[in-house]
């Protein structure tokens, strides 16, 4: 049994809850079709209203709830589902990453989530330039697999960190690439299918080889495609993108291309690349690969207005650039505004010294770098654009740095506020090239005429704009108006010759936009096209091809909170916790395997339950009563429940969704609020959260015997009773306090120094007490006059990840005036912490409790609180001193997961010290986050998070230091890897220069 599946059977859920009815005969023996497919299949079957409930949303507006979840491991698994359920008339929708717009990947059906299991590269054929894949592989997997064969695949859609290739072909999805790779249809080779009856079929190019069913298909398809000819002729709009219903004009063309009384130039898995799983299930896809450019230099050019830079797109493309991508003034404050791409935006050019309106990516590939840069100046000089408002970009690091603030620009200004949230609908027009510039200004001041401000976004290259009205879904007035501009753009695009669905898809939010377009004979032979393939409509029903209301099923119609806003322990939005779980706008960048720290859990265990997104739906259907919903009254609270609890167990509450999730949903946060309620409710806390809650607490008093203590620990069999004692993993060592620092630091800095506060935490003061000797003596050299405080008691961060809110609340009530008295009695310009998560807990939940300590107090705590490489960093020409620090050669730096966000400032301070070989990772959590790793049933999922992110790297490392400032990765490579890691103020301490060095 793997991870996953072990932490699904841990976890008292019933396998089946009462689901929504089906048609037919279906509704009665639901449970018995689902019990039948459990027997069958080597996969997963779930259907309790918790898992059904998550995959009830995906990145649209939409939420309607499945009949169950079917996670199935093999090909074999996809076709006995099907053939169990199409006998009972079950419908069954496949699914991949969850991140569809327009609401094609949900349904009231059984979900196939490919995700789990089937995700694997099942082959590659460099020389042939061909992989073959499974569904649920995402993007960039298939990237990392193909680069040692010095291969790519072409189509790069913006979510390459959690899309998968099951859902790109069932979308057709393209990229900013699409100007030289096309979309991905363009890629398929051939697809293994099953069909609407459970059959399993082969859909590649020409006659051969096709059993009976296929040539079937093959003769209905022309039967109906041909005599539609002049309608698709006429209809089809001549744009580069266009997913609107099935790709007839594509067919139409393969056609004409085949030998006359032959399809050998139709390619049937080409043909279901766009139909969004409503005519098969694609099983495993063979898909043409692409050599990557020897050399990208990227021209990024800055306007005053969206207009002037829709103006001159057609001259830039027709300068041969890979992609034009545009990013408007409110994609830029966005992400001004995320303190993970703050220092991004900085790099962007300006307009006459301020933040530009609207700025265009434009990228050229070329053999060589050399070519690629000759090309981007060419492309700059037909623009027009002042030299001062662009410029070209060509290391690959900051690139890639640029790059991410578009490829995240839809998170970014997609987050939900309530009732008000960006509406899809209209994101999707695409328009010819060379009407764009007369389209967009017109489709702005429809915008306009509705009160509404809309943002532009997206493919510039092929004349596709995103773009995303906020409306107020509560406000009958913003519906209406919602439908009436919905209508008007239909006609502008038409007008202009363009597609309403470009490349986000049909779903359910705009068929009946594209039944307008394409009138009503080519509707009608979509339809029969739908019923060859599923005669019985069981394939996604509904979407794709019936025309629906596009503001029904909109996943917050329901907004009884269950949780008073005025009872919780931290201060919240308008909303309360409920308004922040219901922030998260579905994106699923929570679910990428590499990059960030974000979601650990996810990570290691590829379940949708245990992702960011996962948990906020978790929450959200909890705190909305969804949950509860048909339970006895005694079982009806929304807090306590063992369901929530037991998804909630899992996250290591890292923070890295508070500052990466592009909706900054703070999971860590809610948790501990859940949990500090459910406390409160049930009128009992735990022992062992009693105990791990309180760890700082303990190695105070532990500190004040270290000797004692550390011969106790030492005794044989006393690390086994305190583990079966507190449920902990036996195998891991508890930390002892260390002997105590007798050493005397005598300051050298000036009575009239700059005073910086040294903040002893619990953890570096009773574990490491060097390194509060290495900081003050760090200090000194830099001239500060060190100030040493210990806090009365604890920052509280224990008790804050435990959920003892109501302790983290007097530890913050007696601590934080006494510190703030400090800061002002010595006018310090700095409050060092030490240990990262003190450092958030001062500057993020110091303010964000509930408590009776004065705003103006906790503004200043964590208005001065900082890290030391922050420090050092930020003020490096206005210290007092600047002393010379040999850094040593190779060392690898692995930021706390608190500290992700400002890992920047530590390759800035490696390069002011010259150390241009040091290595700042990337790196994901390191697994033992504080009690977590400690904890019995988290010991093996706390490795396999050690060993998929930091294990890996560090074990691949030169020879060099590992610099860690968490106490917890520090031990954890200890604990794991044999490594000892050590902090970064003592890297910084020991490398000072005597005088003698610097002679």
């Amino acid at each position: 049994m793997d991870e996953a599946s072990h932490y699904h059977s841990n976890m008292r859920l019933p396998m089946f809850d009462p689901a929504p009815e089906v048609g037919g005969d279906a509704s009665a023996g639901l449970a018995e079709v689902l019990a039948a497919i459990d027997a069958s299949i080597e996969g997963d079957v779930r259907g309790d209203r918790l898992t059904r409930g998550l995959f009830s949303t995906d990145a649209s507006p939409y939420a309607m709830t499945p009949l169950a979840v079917v996670t199935p491991r093999n090909a074999e698994d996809v076709a006995e589902t099907m053939r169990i359920c199409a006998a009972r008339g079950v419908p069954v929708l496949p699914r991949g990453g969850g991140t569809s717009l327009a609401g094609q990947t949900v349904n009231t059906a059984v979900v196939l989530d490919f995700t789990r299991f089937m995700n694997r590269v099942l082959e590659i054929d460099a020389e042939a330039r061909v992989a073959r894949v499974q569904p649920g592989l995402v993007l960039d997997d298939l990237r990392r697999a193909l680069e040692s064969h010095g291969l790519a695949f072409g189509p790069d859609v913006s979510t390459s960190t959690h899309a998968t290739l099951g859902g790109m072909i069932g979308n057709a999805s393209a990229g900013s690439y699409s100007l030289v790779h096309g979309m991905t249809d363009e890629h398929v080779l051939a697809l293994d299918v099953v069909l609407a009856d459970g059959t399993a079929n082969h859909l590649g190019i020409g006659n051969a080889s096709h059993g009976s069913a296929v040539a079937s298909l093959r003769a209905g398809l022309r039967a109906i495609v041909e005599p539609l000819r002049p309608e698709i002729e006429a209809r089809f709009p001549r744009v580069r993108r266009n997913v609107a219903g099935y790709r007839l004009d594509d067919l139409l063309a393969m056609y004409d291309r085949s030998e006359p009384g032959t399809d050998d130039a139709v390619n049937l898995g080409r043909f279901l690349a766009g139909s969004e799983g409503s005519l098969a299930i694609t099983t495993a896809a063979s898909v043409r690969l692409v050599e990557p450019p020897g050399g990208r230099s990227l021209l990024v050019l800055a306007f005053s207005e969206v207009a002037a830079a829709c103006a001159v797109v057609e001259t830039l493309v027709a300068s041969g650039p890979a992609a034009v991508e545009l990013m408007d003034r409110h994609i830029i404050d966005a992400a001004a505004r995320q303190a993970i791409f703050a220092a991004d935006v900085e790099l962007l050019p300006t307009t006459d010294g301020r933040r530009a309106a609207a700025v265009l990516y434009v990228e050229y590939h070329a053999k060589d770098v050399a070519t690629a840069d000759e090309r981007a100046r060419a492309g700059m000089i037909a623009a027009g654009v002042p030299e001062d408002a662009g410029f070209i970009v060509r290391d690959p690091a900051t690139q890639a740095r640029l790059w991410s603030v578009r490829t995240t620009g839809l998170g970014l200004i997609s987050k939900v506020s309530g009732s008000v949230q960006p509406m899809a609908g209209l994101e999707d027009c695409g328009v010819p090239l060379e009407r764009l510039s007369t389209f967009q200004p017109a489709f702005e001041g429809l915008i306009r005429s509705h009160g509404w401000s809309g943002v532009f976004y997206a493919h510039a290259s092929v004349g596709l704009l995103h773009v995303r009205p906020r409306i107020d879904l509560a406000s009958q007035l913003d519906r209406d108006a919602f439908l009436r501009l919905r209508e008007e753009t239909l006609e502008l695009v038409l007008e202009h010759g363009g597609s309403i669905s470009g490349e986000h898809g049909d779903g359910r939010i705009r068929t009946d936009l594209v039944h307008r377009m394409y009138g009503p004979a080519i509707v009608e032979g979509l339809g029969a096209i739908k019923k060859l393939f599923d005669p019985s409509d069981l394939l996604n029903p509904g979407n794709k091809i019936v025309a629906r209301d596009p503001l029904a099923d909109l996943r917050f119609d329901r907004d009884a909170a269950k949780i008073d806003p005025d009872e919780a322990h931290f201060e919240w939005p308008a909303g309360g916790p409920l308004a922040e779980a219901r922030a998260c706008n579905g994106n699923g960048l929570c679910r990428r395997s590499e990059g960030g720290a974000m979601c650990p859990s996810y990570r290691a265990l590829r379940d949708e339950r245990h992702s960011t997104r996962g948990r906020a739906n978790t929450l959200g259907l909890a705190l909305d009563g969804r949950l509860a919903e048909g339970e006895s009254a005694s079982s009806m609270s929304a807090l306590g429940r063992e369901d929530v609890l037991e998804t909630l167990d899992l996250c290591l509450s890292c923070k890295a969704c508070r500052h990466e999730c592009p909706s900054n949903v703070d999971l860590s946060k809610l948790k501990s609020e859940y949990l500090a309620q459910s406390f409160d409710a049930a009128g009992v806390i735990p022992f062992r959260t009693r105990v791990l809650g309180r760890a700082g607490l303990l190695l105070r008093r532990a500190a004040r015997t270290p000797r004692l203590v550390r011969w106790l620990a030492g005794l044989p069999g006393s690390t086994s009773i305190i583990a079966r004692l507190l449920g902990l993993d036996p195998t891991r060592p508890l930390p002892r306090p260390a002997r105590r620092d007798r050493r005397v630091f005598t300051s050298t800095a000036a009575t009239d120094a700059p005073a910086v506060v040294l903040l002893g935490d619990c953890f570096n003061a009773t574990l490491e007490p060097d390194h509060l000797q290495d900081a003050r003596r760090l200090l000194d050299a830099f001239g500060y006059r060190v100030i040493p405080v210990t806090l009365d008691g604890c920052c509280g961060r224990p008790q804050i990840s435990a959920g003892l809110l109501r302790e983290a609340r007097r530890l913050v009530e007696r601590s934080a005036p006494s510190l703030h008295a400090t800061i002002r009695a010595h006018e310090a310009v700095a409050v060092i912490a030490l240990e990262p998560s003190c450092l958030s807990a001062l500057r993020e939940e110091w303010r964000e409790l509930r408590s009776d300590v004065p705003d103006s107090t906790t503004e200043v705590i964590a208005d001065r609180a900082t890290s030391i490489e922050c420090f050092l960093d930020a003020a490096w020409d206005d210290h007092p001193k600047r002393p010379g620090i040999l850094i040593p050669e190779g060392a690898t730096v692995h930021p706390h997961c608190h500290a992700k966000v400002e890992r920047g400032a530590f390759r800035r301070l490696f390069d002011r010290l010259d150390a241009v070989d040091a290595v700042v990772l990337d790196s994901g959590c390191c697994g033992l986050a504080g009690s977590f790793g400690y904890v019995a049933e988290h010991a093996g999922l706390s490795r396999r998070i050690f060993e998929q992110s930091l294990g890996e790297v560090i074990a691949d490392r030169r020879d060099g230091p590992v610099v860690a400032s968490g106490t917890s990765c520090r031990h954890q490579c200890g604990d794991l890897a044999d490594i000892q890691a050590v902090h970064p103020i003592s890297l910084l301490a020991e490398g000072l220069e005597t005088p003698a060095d610097q002679d």
